[in-house]
Protein backbone atom coordinates (compact mmCIF):
# COMPACT_ATOMS: atom_id res chain seq x y z
CA UNK A 1 0.00 0.00 0.00
CA UNK A 2 1.08 3.56 -0.64
CA UNK A 3 0.96 4.67 2.96
CA UNK A 4 3.19 1.85 4.16
CA UNK A 5 6.15 3.95 3.07
CA UNK A 6 5.21 6.51 5.71
CA UNK A 7 5.81 4.13 8.58
CA UNK A 8 7.52 5.45 11.69
CA UNK A 9 6.29 8.94 10.87
CA UNK A 10 8.87 9.60 8.16
CA UNK A 11 8.65 10.11 4.45
CA UNK A 12 10.42 7.74 2.10
CA UNK A 13 13.23 10.12 1.22
CA UNK A 14 14.37 10.98 4.69
CA UNK A 15 12.06 13.80 5.67
CA UNK A 16 11.31 13.29 9.33
CA UNK A 17 8.34 14.62 11.20
CA UNK A 18 9.42 16.16 14.47
CA UNK A 19 7.13 16.98 17.37
CA UNK A 20 7.79 20.70 17.15
CA UNK A 21 7.58 20.89 13.38
CA UNK A 22 4.46 21.82 11.45
CA UNK A 23 3.91 20.35 8.00
CA UNK A 24 1.86 22.69 5.99
CA UNK A 25 1.45 24.50 2.77
CA UNK A 26 -1.36 25.98 0.76
CA UNK A 27 -2.24 22.86 -1.15
CA UNK A 28 0.37 20.24 -0.51
CA UNK A 29 0.68 18.03 2.53
CA UNK A 30 -2.25 19.80 4.20
CA UNK A 31 -1.23 18.97 7.75
CA UNK A 32 -0.69 21.57 10.42
CA UNK A 33 0.62 19.27 13.12
CA UNK A 34 2.38 15.95 13.52
CA UNK A 35 -0.75 14.52 15.16
CA UNK A 36 -2.85 15.32 12.09
CA UNK A 37 -0.22 13.73 9.86
CA UNK A 38 -0.01 10.57 11.99
CA UNK A 39 -3.81 10.31 12.16
CA UNK A 40 -4.02 10.53 8.38
CA UNK A 41 -1.33 7.88 7.93
CA UNK A 42 -3.17 5.52 10.30
CA UNK A 43 -6.38 6.03 8.35
CA UNK A 44 -4.52 5.22 5.16
CA UNK A 45 -3.53 1.85 6.56
CA UNK A 46 -7.21 1.06 6.99
CA UNK A 47 -8.35 -1.91 4.94
CA UNK A 48 -11.08 0.16 3.29
CA UNK A 49 -10.32 0.45 -0.43
CA UNK A 50 -11.98 3.89 -0.58
CA UNK A 51 -9.67 5.24 2.12
CA UNK A 52 -6.64 3.71 0.40
CA UNK A 53 -7.66 5.32 -2.90
CA UNK A 54 -8.00 8.70 -1.19
CA UNK A 55 -4.65 8.18 0.50
CA UNK A 56 -2.97 7.44 -2.82
CA UNK A 57 -4.46 10.57 -4.39
CA UNK A 58 -3.18 12.62 -1.45
CA UNK A 59 0.22 10.97 -1.91
CA UNK A 60 0.23 11.78 -5.61
CA UNK A 61 -0.56 15.41 -4.81
CA UNK A 62 2.14 15.49 -2.13
CA UNK A 63 4.82 14.01 -4.42
CA UNK A 64 3.76 16.23 -7.32
CA UNK A 65 4.00 19.31 -5.12
CA UNK A 66 7.34 18.21 -3.66
CA UNK A 67 8.54 17.87 -7.25
CA UNK A 68 7.46 21.45 -7.91
CA UNK A 69 9.22 22.73 -4.81
CA UNK A 70 12.47 20.91 -5.61
CA UNK A 71 12.33 22.15 -9.20
CA UNK A 72 11.97 25.74 -8.01
CA UNK A 73 15.09 25.45 -5.85
CA UNK A 74 17.03 23.72 -8.65
CA UNK A 75 17.17 20.32 -6.92
CA UNK A 76 16.37 18.60 -10.21
CA UNK A 77 17.18 15.01 -9.25
CA UNK A 78 14.97 15.20 -6.17
CA UNK A 79 12.26 16.85 -8.23
CA UNK A 80 12.29 14.06 -10.81
CA UNK A 81 12.34 11.46 -8.01
CA UNK A 82 9.10 12.83 -6.58
CA UNK A 83 7.44 13.09 -9.97
CA UNK A 84 8.36 9.45 -10.63
CA UNK A 85 6.87 8.43 -7.29
CA UNK A 86 3.67 10.24 -8.18
CA UNK A 87 3.54 8.49 -11.57
CA UNK A 88 4.11 5.08 -9.95
CA UNK A 89 0.98 5.44 -7.85
CA UNK A 90 -1.24 5.95 -10.88
CA UNK A 91 -0.93 2.23 -11.59
CA UNK A 92 -2.50 1.49 -8.20
CA UNK A 93 -5.53 3.77 -8.27
CA UNK A 94 -8.91 3.47 -9.87
CA UNK A 95 -10.19 6.98 -10.30
CA UNK A 96 -12.10 8.38 -13.23
CA UNK A 97 -10.09 11.61 -13.03
CA UNK A 98 -6.67 9.97 -12.77
CA UNK A 99 -5.73 11.09 -16.30
CA UNK A 100 -6.14 14.73 -15.25
CA UNK A 101 -3.85 14.15 -12.28
CA UNK A 102 -1.37 12.37 -14.52
CA UNK A 103 -1.49 15.20 -17.05
CA UNK A 104 -0.58 17.64 -14.31
CA UNK A 105 2.46 15.54 -13.35
CA UNK A 106 3.50 15.27 -17.01
CA UNK A 107 3.25 19.04 -17.39
CA UNK A 108 5.37 19.54 -14.29
CA UNK A 109 8.03 17.15 -15.60
CA UNK A 110 8.02 19.21 -18.79
CA UNK A 111 8.60 22.34 -16.71
CA UNK A 112 11.47 20.54 -14.95
CA UNK A 113 13.14 19.87 -18.32
CA UNK A 114 12.39 23.44 -19.40
CA UNK A 115 14.23 24.78 -16.34
CA UNK A 116 17.17 22.53 -17.19
CA UNK A 117 17.29 23.78 -20.78
CA UNK A 118 16.31 20.33 -22.10
CA UNK A 119 13.74 21.71 -24.49
CA UNK A 120 13.23 18.61 -26.64
CA UNK A 121 12.43 16.50 -23.56
CA UNK A 122 10.17 19.30 -22.31
CA UNK A 123 8.22 19.29 -25.59
CA UNK A 124 7.80 15.51 -25.32
CA UNK A 125 6.23 15.83 -21.85
CA UNK A 126 4.02 18.73 -22.88
CA UNK A 127 2.84 16.54 -25.78
CA UNK A 128 2.00 13.79 -23.26
CA UNK A 129 0.05 16.33 -21.23
CA UNK A 130 -1.88 17.55 -24.24
CA UNK A 131 -2.58 14.04 -25.55
CA UNK A 132 -5.03 13.20 -22.80
CA UNK A 133 -8.63 12.85 -23.88
CA UNK A 134 -10.59 16.11 -23.81
CA UNK A 135 -8.11 17.97 -21.63
CA UNK A 136 -9.12 21.26 -23.25
CA UNK A 137 -12.67 20.72 -21.94
CA UNK A 138 -12.04 18.88 -18.69
CA UNK A 139 -9.19 21.11 -17.49
CA UNK A 140 -8.87 24.18 -19.73
CA UNK A 141 -6.40 25.88 -17.38
CA UNK A 142 -3.95 22.97 -17.52
CA UNK A 143 -4.48 22.71 -21.28
CA UNK A 144 -3.60 26.41 -21.74
CA UNK A 145 -0.57 26.16 -19.47
CA UNK A 146 0.78 23.06 -21.23
CA UNK A 147 0.14 24.55 -24.67
CA UNK A 148 1.95 27.75 -23.72
CA UNK A 149 4.83 25.77 -22.16
CA UNK A 150 5.15 23.66 -25.30
CA UNK A 151 5.15 26.76 -27.53
CA UNK A 152 7.84 28.40 -25.40
CA UNK A 153 9.97 25.24 -25.49
CA UNK A 154 9.63 25.02 -29.26
CA UNK A 155 10.63 28.66 -29.52
CA UNK A 156 13.78 27.91 -27.52
CA UNK A 157 14.53 25.14 -30.03
CA UNK A 158 14.07 27.71 -32.83
CA UNK A 159 11.15 25.65 -34.12
CA UNK A 160 8.67 28.43 -34.78
CA UNK A 161 6.15 26.36 -36.74
CA UNK A 162 2.79 26.75 -35.01
CA UNK A 163 4.19 28.67 -32.04
CA UNK A 164 2.14 31.84 -32.59
CA UNK A 165 -1.02 29.79 -33.04
CA UNK A 166 -0.30 27.83 -29.85
CA UNK A 167 0.32 30.98 -27.81
CA UNK A 168 -2.89 32.48 -29.19
CA UNK A 169 -4.95 29.35 -28.39
CA UNK A 170 -3.46 29.28 -24.89
CA UNK A 171 -4.85 32.76 -24.26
Amino acid sequence: KYCDEFSNNSLDDGFNVKDDEAIYGDDWLLFETKDEFVKFMRECNDTSELINQECMLEGIDAHNNLGIVYNEIAEYEKSRHHYNLALNYFEKIENKNKHQYKSSVYNNIGVLFLHQGKYKEAVDYFDLTLSKDSLSYKNPKLYAIALSNKAYSKLQLEDTLGVLNSFTRAL
